[in-house]
């Protein structure tokens, strides 16, 4: 499972709405408060090796704070709806400037 579906999936679990923004491939819309958004990516950070930071550096500090939410990573029911459907419709060819999107099937 991908970093980015993981984090939709947190977002999802905790009970708010995530898309994917159109302006890049790897960029969200969500309406989670930024405290949830910073709550998932601490305790992702931390699951996956990061290494607590000088407290007085601005990376100790966001890690070092307590979280008020438990991150749930598990994969969401919708996550795995949009990747099955995304991954057996569409294929994407970088093809110069522009996106080309191609139909499988």
């Amino acid at each position: 499972m991908s970093p980015l579906t993981t984090f939709r999936s947190a977002i999802l679990n905790a009970g708010y709405q995530v898309s994917l923004a159109h302006v890049c491939p790897k960029s969200i819309k969500t309406n989670a408060p930024p405290s949830v958004v910073w709550d998932v990516m601490r305790r992702w950070a931390l699951d996956n090796g990061a290494k607590l930071r000088e407290p007085d550096t601005v990376a100790g500090a966001l890690l070092r704070k307590e979280s008020t939410l438990q991150a749930d990573f598990t994969l969401h029911p919708w996550q795995l709806w949009i990747s099955m459907f995304l991954g057996s419709l569409l294929t994407q060819n970088l093809t110069g400037p522009k996106l080309e999107l191609v139909v499988n099937g």
